[in-house]
């Protein structure tokens, strides 16, 4: 009789203790609201909020629906409690309430090192008819030089410059490799093709190309575009950028996207004209200043929503790619992504519309930064292409674009 009772109470507490894992699998690590805005805690069993000194007076809570609101924009932690018992803290984060001028123009981007960035080694024929190549094993591709015999470094003429001025003598190359500061040393031939003195390795100050604008904070002329970060192809870092700026562009066509291989928007970019300075390029995509908006003054501003506002289900994206005039196009967002998801790929979304599929078969590159919006607010924006099913792909939460604007 006594081992049958201990054995219902085991078989209880497990079972207890089953129910308030689950529920706080369940409960959601942070909800994100905007001020003045309610979202839902969603949980399967009514849950409490409990106030703390931090919380109490900021945070309000309704039990009967589990909403909570606030009016003071931050991150505060707070304790989520079934039947009293504390189950999980949870972050709750107010994000301030804006209206953002939704671009979705396709511009175009420009990107300026912290240094030389190292592309690859070659080899160098001497007067003698000897081939050699003094850089390789010494300077790997994605190496950012930084400074050449303790002269920074940031154009391919300074560069040149140093070379020639050294002649025959070692130089000393201070670079950053993989977050780490390096110094090697390179001895340079005379190269009898271009009658100089040579190191024998490609590199490059700067990356351009296009990529869409996603939105112009008016009130403090900022801007937000991409989505996602500009990386290094050979290492997959974030670039490590000085500068950069945003310019006009013109678009000259569309390789359409097709499974196994992802099309793009064609195009040269107008430096005559630019927009603003690029400031930080970031995993959840490039911010700066913007001086020039005339070009997009006439687009309505719009409200943002919180990631616990969007839904899955209709919404529509924003883009100039087809014919150079913004166009809205219809969209599905087939899954919101939680736990396990990076910033930059919040959401999985499908491309409907036809206008769209019949020229671009789906997301293409350049697209990236195309503001999403559902229920007349701003949601997020495209950011990747699923290679093998361009029609799909990954969007981001604005919320994430905007902290990481500042």
């Amino acid at each position: 009789m006594r081992k049958t009772a201990v054995r219902l109470l085991l078989t209880a507490f497990f079972a207890f203790m089953c129910f308030y894992l689950i529920i706080a699998i369940c409960i959601p690590s942070s909800v994100s609201i905007v001020e003045g805005e309610k979202a839902k805690i969603n949980s399967v069993v009514p849950v409490s909020l409990s106030s703390n000194s931090e919380t109490e007076g900021v945070i309000e809570y309704d039990f009967s629906s589990m909403e909570v609101t606030s009016q003071t924009p931050g991150s505060y932690d707070a304790t989520v409690s079934v039947m009293g018992i504390p189950v999980k803290s949870v972050s709750i984060n107010v994000i301030e309430d804006k209206m953002l001028i939704p671009v979705g123009n396709v511009e175009g981007i420009v990107l300026k090192y912290d240094g030389m960035l190292v592309l690859g080694t070659g080899k160098i024929e001497t007067d003698s008819g000897e081939t050699l190549s003094p850089s390789k094993g010494i300077l790997k591709s994605g190496d950012m030089i930084q400074s050449v015999n303790g002269q920074k470094v940031e154009t391919h003429e300074e560069l040149n410059e140093i070379i020639a001025e050294n002649g025959d003598n070692e130089l000393e190359i201070v670079l950053k490799r993989n977050d780490e500061i390096k110094t090697v040393e390179v001895m340079p031939v005379f190269s009898s093709a271009d009658n100089s003195y040579k190191i024998g390795c490609w590199i490059r100050s700067d990356t351009q190309g296009l990529g869409t604008i996603t939105f112009i904070d008016k009130e403090n002329m900022t801007f937000g575009a991409l989505g996602h970060g500009v990386y290094d192809s050979d290492t997959g870092t974030l670039m490590e950028i000085k500068d950069g700026t945003v310019t006009k562009s013109f678009i000259s066509g569309i390789n359409k996207s097709q499974k196994g291989t992802p099309g793009e928007i064609t195009g040269a970019l107008d430096k005559s004209k630019t927009y603003g300075e690029i400031e930080k390029n970031t995993s959840c995509g490039i911010y700066g200043s913007i001086y020039d908006i005339s070009d997009f003054d006439d687009i309505e501003p719009m409200p943002i929503a919180s990631s616990s506002q969007v839904k899955e289900g209709k919404a529509y994206i924003i883009s100039n790619a087809l014919d150079g005039k913004r166009q809205e196009y219809e969209i599905t967002i087939e899954k919101i992504l939680g736990f396990g998801s990076s910033d930059d790929k919040s959401m999985v979304i499908r491309i409907d519309d036809e206008r769209l599929l019949n020229v671009t078969g789906g997301i293409v590159q350049g697209m990236s930064g195309s503001p999403i919006i559902q229920d007349g607010k701003i949601i997020g924006a495209v950011t990747h292409v699923f290679v093998n099913d361009p029609q799909r792909g990954y969007g981001i939460f604005v919320e994430n674009m905007l902290e990481m604007n500042g």
